[in-house]
């Protein structure tokens, strides 16, 4: 058998493109390559390979920004002081010698400290 016969090749497609067209009707089937009849036996094999992959991009950027918010607070705290009060003590017939006993009666002044708590803020 003589004659010519012709090879197509065709890339591989993408995903997603469109499917390749179909071989020219001149094209025979097997046994019938570019080197003669019956020439499966020297056929060439070509394979494509391809790395896939990530790699890192800058996308975009975000700002972090703090700002101050002040409010005002009442804060109820309880604070003690000390407070004088002068108590009579009147003599009866059930204590005549506590009452009669100490000084003569003069005048005279006595000084007492008093405390008190104040609040106070520390930060």
């Amino acid at each position: 058998m003589s004659g010519t016969c012709a090879v197509v090749v065709t890339p591989p497609t993408a995903v997603g493109a469109p499917a390749p067209a179909p071989a020219p009707a001149n094209v025979r089937g097997a046994g019938h390559g570019t080197s003669g009849p019956n020439s499966d036996d020297a056929m060439t094999r070509s394979e494509e390979r391809l790395n896939v992959g990530t790699q890192q991009v800058e996308a975009g950027r975000a700002r972090l920004r703090k700002y101050v918010v002040t409010k005002e607070q009442t804060v109820n705290m309880p604070v003690s002081h000390e407070e004088v009060r002068v108590e009579r003590e009147p003599i009866t017939d059930a204590n005549p010698d506590q009452a009669m006993t100490g000084g003569e009666i003069t005048e005279d002044e006595h000084e007492v400290i008093l405390h008190a708590e104040r609040p106070f803020v520390s930060a």
